[in-house]
C-alpha cells in the first residue's frame, strides 16, 4: 500500500479586475503574491521543480494594460523584494 497522500483535485476560479493605474497594479501584484503563496509539498522530489504547490494564472489584456508590471510585482513579492 503506497502511503503517499493522493492529491485533491484542482480548485478552479476566475477573477475578473480592471486596474484604474499602475499603483492600482502594484498594489493588486501584491496582494496576489500574499493569496498565491506556495507552500512546500512533503513528498515531492528535491531538485525537480516540484518543491511547491502552485497554479495557473493566465493574464490577458492590450498592450501596455499592465500585465509585466503585475507579473514583476507578483515574482518580486513571492520571491521577498
Amino acid at each position: 500500500m503506497n502511503s503517499q497522500a493522493i492529491p485533491s483535485k484542482p480548485s478552479l476560479s476566475s477573477l475578473s479586475r480592471v486596474l484604474i493605474d499602475e499603483g492600482a497594479t502594484i498594489e493588486f501584484g501584491r496582494d496576489l503574491a500574499l493569496a498565491t503563496r506556495r507552500e512546500p509539498l512533503e513528498s515531492a522530489a528535491p531538485g525537480r521543480g516540484a518543491e511547491t504547490a502552485g497554479g495557473i494564472l493566465h493574464l490577458q489584456g492590450d498592450l501596455g494594460a499592465g500585465k509585466t508590471t503585475l507579473l514583476n510585482m507578483l515574482t518580486l513579492q513571492q520571491n521577498g523584494g
